[in-house]
């Protein structure tokens, strides 16, 4: 099922050794707010462009995978706490700021309905959470469908 690895041991709250997207640098990093640039709500479910602003804090050059989680909050079946829905790798000089830019489409918010046969989205509330590992998710925004 859909509950393997990181969407299992958020959905049964375990705390793994290491959280999916961990890594290590020699420099940090702090995470903007996650901005809403457009929620376009059609037919087939919504369109959603988000970004969020990443800025090297330290005193090094250094990489840093932007990760973004879809949730559904108020699921009608069982779905994990949350999904991954994209990332992008940024590498920014010391106190450099970069924005990582995401185009999501309906399938990153619809789950296989048995019953139709098909990939459905329900109305409901998402979140979208944005940061450096499943559990390190600092920048969070919100819409209705």
């Amino acid at each position: 099922g859909v509950f393997v690895g990181y969407r299992g041991y958020d959905a049964r709250d375990v705390e793994p050794a290491f959280p999916f997207g961990f890594g290590l640098s020699y420099t940090t990093f702090a995470f903007g707010p996650l901005v809403l640039e457009s929620v376009e709500l059609g037919p087939g479910g919504p369109r959603v462009v988000a970004s969020v602003a990443l800025t090297n804090t330290g005193e090094r050059e250094g990489s840093e995978v932007v990760q973004l989680y879809v949730a559904d909050v108020a699921a009608s079946v069982a779905r994990p706490p949350k999904e991954l829905a994209g990332f992008r790798k940024l590498r920014l000089g010391p106190g450099e700021t970069a924005s990582a830019r995401f185009e999501l489409g309906p399938r990153a918010f619809a789950f296989w309905d048995e019953v139709r046969g098909d990939w459905s989205v329900e109305s409901g509330r998402f979140e979208l959470l944005a940061g450096s590992s499943s559990r390190h998710l600092p920048s969070t925004a919100a819409f209705v469908v």
